[in-house]
């Protein structure tokens, strides 16, 4: 239950939800929090807490259920929802200031165009709000956290030929790329498939031991795990899923196609996993480039932002 504030609220849709889009929302909270003085809500959607295991929260908010937030909510306060949440059309039905982080371009119905201010995970996304629905978003990609990244061995010292599979949610996409291996007589098994369940910790392990990540996930709004597998010095082959090609440079610090280039994803896992000085390469590419995605590029941007939003100069 919400007791009376002196200050106003943050209230953020689903902080404590097992995924990274809303992980970077709890992170987006924690601004308003530190830079703004407001006082945080995380609004359960699905019953979830902040115990789930899969994220490590550093503090946590009083959880609120929607209904409650829908009857707490002044004009003084913010609500901070992704576009999942357009669901429930807070735009034109609440009071308070609303703000909307775009972190894919696939929901379940049409964007809630009532919010005040929108940003997007990446030019794709960027580009499609625009094109869809004339709503202008800037750009803030996500942050990997490179500083909590687990200690791994070195690539020349895990297994030769080592693959890890990440596939999203539709594994007949797997099942294809393994037909299309087979049929080019390319012996690469993709077997070891990261399971639902791991925690955060659990999952970037799993990555860094491994010397290749390949990646099946269709449609991304931006490819966070694509980006931490660079981080941990694993090369990253996969489809770019739209939303990765902010960061993926096939040939630079990747080998990646355009979603639906089966034969294209095929050839290059051959080659790269059957080519080591090629597969290091890139890793060190990868490297490189995740090195440009920490926690601070995405502070000072989401401060500026939320300054413009409010109106508002950040606390020093």
């Amino acid at each position: 239950m919400l007791h009376p504030a002196r200050t106003a609220r943050a209230f953020v849709l689903g902080a404590f939800m097992p995924n990274g889009g809303t992980y970077m929302a709890y992170h987006v909270a924690r601004l308003f929090q530190d830079a703004f003085g407001f006082e945080p809500a995380a609004v359960v959607v699905n019953g979830e807490t902040p115990d789930h295991g899969v994220f490590r929260y550093d503090r946590t908010f009083p959880s609120v259920a929607i209904e409650e937030m829908e009857r707490a909510i002044t004009a003084r306060d913010v609500l901070l929802a992704n576009a999942g949440h357009s669901r429930y059309v807070f735009g034109p039905r609440l009071p308070g200031r609303k703000l909307m982080y775009v972190q894919h371009f696939v929901t379940a119905r049409p964007l809630d165009v009532c919010f005040d201010m929108y940003v997007s995970v990446s030019s794709f996304v960027q580009r499609y709000l625009k094109t869809l629905y004339d709503v202008e978003a800037p750009l803030i990609p996500p942050f990997a956290e490179l500083d909590r990244m687990p200690s791994v061995a070195p690539w020349e010292d895990r297994a030769p030929g080592s693959v890890v599979v990440h596939v999203k949610t539709s594994h007949p996409d797997l099942d294809a790329l393994r037909a299309v291996l087979r049929r080019r007589g390319v012996a690469i098994a993709l077997e070891d498939v990261l399971p639902l369940g791991l925690t955060h910790d659990e999952y970037l392990r799993r990555i860094g031991a491994a010397r290749h990540l390949v990646t099946v996930a269709s449609a991304e709004g931006f490819g966070l795990v694509a980006l931490e597998a660079m981080a941990l010095g694993t090369t990253v082959l996969g489809f770019d899923g739209y939303g990765g090609r902010d960061f993926l440079r096939d040939g630079v610090n990747a080998a990646c196609t355009a979603y639906g280039d089966f034969d294209g994803l095929a050839a290059r896992i051959a080659a790269t996993v059957g080519d080591p000085a090629r597969a290091a390469r890139l890793a060190d590419g990868g490297r490189r480039t995740a090195a440009s995605y920490g926690y601070e590029p995405f502070r000072e941007a989401w401060t500026a932002r939320i300054a413009q939003f409010l109106n508002a100069t950040a606390r020093g």
